[in-house]
């Protein structure tokens, strides 16, 4: 079972890699083409007049989407361990499991009824309106490419803590330590 999650994970290791990327790569996109549309608007008068609906509709939305599943594999989501910490290992374990698996059974209805939603658009052609017609179907295929990676790494997760090792190495691999959280003062 241990090496089917090792597989797995890096699986899905290069997914999370390939849309992190992706994702990275689209910010300073979205920033050139801002400061190239302030400097074209208040310096020459004539605005980029499609940008505005570039980066709302696609570029800040992809950028969103495509990032989660990354996050959550580098534990860089926000967690509440309070609680956690005083409860026994096995059990800790057990209840992440759990929460994982219902995290993964909502991630995976968000993602197909995005696909739903996308293929809707796709077949009938919905399209937003503003000095250009853009379709819509790519803005709402974003989510579904973004959630089902989020579903699986939840599922995998899941999994992972349910056939919990003590070994410590293991547990770093699959980002399970209680301990890897980030401390955040408050």
């Amino acid at each position: 079972m241990f090496g089917l999650i090792q597989k797995t994970d890096r699986w899905l290791a290069r997914l999370d890699l390939v849309l992190a990327g992706t994702a990275a790569a689209f910010i300073p996109v979205m920033m050139l083409l801002s400061s190239v549309d302030v400097v074209m608007r208040y310096a020459l008068n004539s605005p980029i007049a499609w940008a505005y609906d570039l980066i709302t509709n696609y570029l800040l939305v992809a950028s969103f989407f495509f990032g989660l599943s990354y996050t959550l594999r580098m534990n860089h989501h926000i967690c509440v361990d309070f609680f956690a910490r005083m409860i026994p290992t096995r059990a800790y374990h057990w209840f992440m499991a759990t929460g994982c698996l219902a995290a993964a059974v909502i991630f995976a209805y968000v993602s197909w009824y995005g696909l739903r939603d996308a293929i809707h658009a796709w077949t009938h052609d919905e399209v937003a309106f503003g000095v250009l017609i853009w379709p819509m179907w790519p803005a709402k295929a974003v989510i579904p490419i973004g959630m089902a990676p989020l579903a699986l790494r939840c599922l995998h997760r899941a999994i992972a803590h349910a056939v919990f090792s003590p070994d410590q190495a293991a547990q770093a691999k699959f980002g399970l330590r209680l301990d890897q959280h980030a401390e955040v003062e408050v």
